[in-house]
């Protein structure tokens, strides 16, 4: 009402209760103005919905358009009860946000899964040849995939994830998760059972798996894995290729061990399921 109905070089301050539209619900914030019209904001509430601004921002074949018109936005987020995602949700998340001159300058922000599986996500945007600098760590890989709309069949395991490049849709990075299972993968079961896995492996509904190491590039929405490592206790993979952002499915090639050292090459396999349609 006030950015509408007044002057906002007037406006000193200014309070938002209860805002609510398709994406938010009972928002309250605290806005002001310093000298130089650099704008501060204390913004606190029950629920915001990102699972759309994923797609448009992450796996957008362009880069997103500004979205305020003030030169910088300081946003103090001093709690947000629940943030959701693609098919998973963090809560209690705080920290901060700046935007400049209307697009994402620097993010530092800080949440849970549920009550012990915190993440915290770092982001930077800078004047250099790579200014995107993207950081991610949390010790619950499998509900971060379900966020951002992954992969559905990972649980738990601690994640880390660097990546740097010239816009959010265009990064190339590394990501590392250690002790994570798979439970009811169909590939990993008619893989196993297809090369008739080790005695040792009692279970093949749920695996476990000791690291995942992937070297990663996300061109314009589009992810192409480098080269990667999925290690198990029984059980080993090595696999590169692109993704078929339709389908969800890698189109890779690559090694698969059982734990009796034969090795069998495999061609086009969903190793991960959807990857990022489903």
């Amino acid at each position: 009402e006030a950015f509408v109905k007044h002057d906002i070089s007037k406006i000193k301050e200014f309070n938002i209760l209860n805002f609510n539209n398709k994406n938010f619900k009972n928002i309250q914030v605290i806005g002001n103005f310093d000298s130089e019209r650099i704008l501060s904001l204390d913004v606190s509430g029950k629920s915001f919905d990102l699972s759309s601004i994923i797609d448009k921002t992450l796996f957008s074949t362009s880069v997103s358009k500004s979205i305020a018109s003030s030169p910088i936005i300081n946003i103090n987020i001093i709690n947000v009860e629940n943030i959701v995602g693609k098919r998973s949700s963090v809560q209690n998340v705080t920290g901060n946000i700046i935007l400049q001159n209307g697009k994402l300058f620097q993010t530092d922000l800080s949440g849970y899964f549920n009550e012990d599986d915190k993440i915290d996500f770092i982001y930077t945007d800078q004047d250099d040849v790579f200014p995107i600098d993207l950081g991610i760590n949390t010790n619950n890989a499998g509900e971060f995939f379900k966020f951002i709309g992954v992969y559905t069949k990972a649980l738990s395991g601690s994640m880390q994830l660097r990546a740097q490049g010239s816009a959010i849709n265009n990064l190339t990075g590394k990501l590392f998760i250690n002790d994570f299972n798979i439970s009811g993968d169909t590939t990993l079961l008619s893989l196993f059972a297809a090369s008739g896995p080790s005695p040792e492996l009692s279970s093949i509904e749920q695996v476990g798996f000791k690291k995942l190491d992937i070297d990663f590039s996300l061109t314009n929405g589009s992810i192409f894995v480098d080269q990667s490592l999925l290690d198990g206790p029984n059980v080993r993979m090595s696999f590169s290729g692109p993704v078929n952002q339709e389908t969800g499915f890698f189109k890779i090639s690559g090694n698969y061990c059982p734990a009796y050292e034969v090795n069998a090459s495999f061609g086009t396999i969903p190793l991960f399921g959807p990857l990022l349609s489903g």
